[in-house]
């Protein structure tokens, strides 16, 4: 079964003022004590004392905006990245499978947003979660250059990728907006490999790194994983295989705005419908099985009635018979809300 991969895509900012947290500070090898950090058993956040990595731009020149940077901040544009980012993480909250983004800052941290770490679903109070980090948060490290499954099956139970996060903390005034970030604590040391995993290097809050000089433009380089794909289709078992679900689709009157979790079609053909309840031990179990029964010279292939690990769809450019209009859902789409995938970054 072929799965969606993430690439990771490299997009790039121009920006002529950048202003930094200056208390977020620590290049590596300082050594600084935060009172709120380590307060709340954050002891060491700023000891980064590690060789850390900076940015090396793929191309000479960054995408542009056709619209002036002093007027809009948002992102413009982006490219594959080829070299890696060896600070990247795909921070993963497991429960509903939703992807966030995070950077190594010594051999323990993240930095991170706080709407990675404080959800409607994973509350904080005060910047502290009200949740235990570990059963919804892994972090996936090293990974930058490779391709991962969006489930990130194979990387799951990798030692050498994954790694539990047991501690989170974000900025204690965060109501959503503003003062969006945070950090994470992992539960193991992370071990190091130049130029594939190493910590991001930290500006100083005085070495004005981020003032750029009289006349002269910053250059900001985002890193994040994106999608290859936009679209739910179906596997290979089907009546309809390896083509493009429409969604959201009309069933039995219904609006199904994901695939269907509902028996498959098949269940609801007469004829298949006919077979099962006079013959149940020849009737196709399991999805890829089916049967071809030939009556009055025409032919009917029923499938099983079985929803399918993750659902079943109608298939775009086909009728509403729902005979052979449809097919099973590819993993991949029980990340779907709808006929796009919405990640956050």
């Amino acid at each position: 079964m072929s799965k969606m991969r993430y690439s990771i895509k490299f997009i790039v900012i121009t920006i002529i003022h950048l202003h930094m947290f200056s208390e977020i500070s620590g290049r590596c090898r300082q050594r600084r004590n935060v009172t709120a950090a380590s307060s709340h058993g954050f002891q060491g956040f700023y000891n980064q004392n590690c060789k850390c990595s900076t940015v090396q731009p793929d191309k000479d020149e960054p995408t542009r905006s056709k619209r002036s940077a002093a007027s809009d901040y948002r992102i413009v544009g982006g490219y594959t990245a080829a070299k890696t980012k060896p600070w990247v993480v795909k921070l993963w909250q497991k429960q509903y499978q939703i992807l966030c983004g995070a950077s190594v800052i010594n051999k323990r941290y993240l930095l991170t947003a706080s709407h990675c770490v404080c959800t409607p679903y994973m509350p904080c109070a005060e910047g502290k979660p009200a949740y235990i980090p570990s059963e919804h948060l892994v972090a996936y490290l090293g990974i930058n250059s490779n391709p991962i499954e969006v489930d990130n099956s194979n990387y799951k139970g990798e030692k050498s990728f994954e790694y539990e996060v047991v501690a989170v903390l974000a900025h204690p005034d965060y109501q959503g907006g503003s003062k969006d970030i945070a950090i994470a604590k992992l539960a193991r040391d992370i071990t190091f490999i130049p130029g594939i995993l190493e910590p991001i290097c930290l500006p100083s809050g005085d070495d004005r790194s981020d003032i750029p000089a009289s006349g002269e433009k910053l250059y900001l380089y985002v890193a994040g994983w994106g999608k290859t794909i936009d679209s739910c289709t179906t596997n290979e078992y089907g009546p309809m295989r390896n083509l493009k679900c429409e969604l959201p689709f009309i069933y039995k009157d219904r609006i199904k705005k994901t695939c269907s979790r509902s028996r498959s079609p098949s269940a609801f053909v007469d004829i298949c419908a006919d077979f099962r309840s006079k013959l149940p031990d020849l009737y196709p179990k399991e999805i890829g099985q089916h049967i071809v029964i030939e009556k009055e010279g025409h032919s009917t292939v029923c499938y099983s009635t079985h929803s399918g690990d993750f659902g079943w769809c109608k298939v775009i450019e086909t009728d509403r018979e729902f005979d052979d209009n449809w097919g099973w859902c590819k993993e991949s789409c029980s990340l779907f809300a709808g006929p796009k995938i919405e990640v956050q970054l």
